[in-house]
């Protein structure tokens, strides 16, 4: 047996086993300087999915014109998430320094 202690135990075609999507930056490597060493995961401070669970996909999320940030849609969770079809509009530094921004 299994206890789940929340909702969205399942959501469309998935069972919620506790991962997160997250979004990753890293520096890319200039040609012939190997593999990427290191990235930051931007939204890993919100309990939320990004991009969304089960349709969300690369429109979820989009840069800045200068580079500096990345703007994501968020569905935070919690006890009114299942029911819910409010998404937030957090921003991130690009670098990793700064705490998440509610846009909304």
């Amino acid at each position: 047996g299994k206890v789940f202690d929340s909702l969205f135990v399942r959501h469309w075609d998935t069972w919620n086993d506790g991962r997160r999507n997250t979004l990753f930056v890293a520096p890319l490597p200039t040609a012939k300087a190997g593999a990427v060493k290191g990235a930051s995961a931007l939204s890993a401070t919100i309990d939320g999915d990004a991009p969304s669970k089960p349709f969300g996909g690369n429109d979820d999320f989009a840069w800045s014109p200068d580079g500096a940030s990345v703007v994501a849609s968020i569905r935070v969770a919690g006890k009114q998430e299942p029911w819910s079809t409010n998404f937030d509009l957090y921003r991130f530094d690009a670098a990793g320094k700064q705490a998440p921004v509610n846009l909304t």
